[in-house]
């Protein structure tokens, strides 16, 4: 992520309240936040030189957008494991235990997830 108020993002116009051009409406918030949370918020948007709103805008598109990219990518995995699937057959069960607990031993893997 760029950081909002980063040098990378001061180069962008900021992003004002109501994000997206044209919509022409603006929806006023409000947020709880733990107070070290509120401190650095405040001195991050004080250096960024943009509006909290502006700031705050800016790091909840760039949030969504990299939430999106996420989505994206798991699902071309799906697909490529799918497909090795049909070309491999399925991963035989024990061979399937045996991995997951590897993964959760290495801590990649949560324990309720397992097969």
């Amino acid at each position: 992520m760029t950081e909002p108020g980063s040098e990378k993002s001061r180069n962008r116009k900021p992003i004002e309240p109501g994000a997206k051009p044209g919509s022409g409406k603006v929806v006023r918030l409000s947020l709880s936040l733990d107070s070290q949370l509120d401190t650095r918020l405040r001195e991050a948007v004080a250096a960024s030189g943009v509006t909290m709103s502006a700031w705050v805008s800016q790091a909840i598109e760039e949030r969504l957008d990299r939430l999106k990219a996420d989505l994206e990518e798991d699902a071309r995995i799906q697909q490529r494991l799918r497909e090795l699937d049909e070309f491999f057959g399925p991963v035989p069960e024990d061979i399937a235990r045996e991995v997951d607990e590897e993964m959760i031993r290495l801590g990649l893997m949560d324990p309720k997830d397992r097969r």
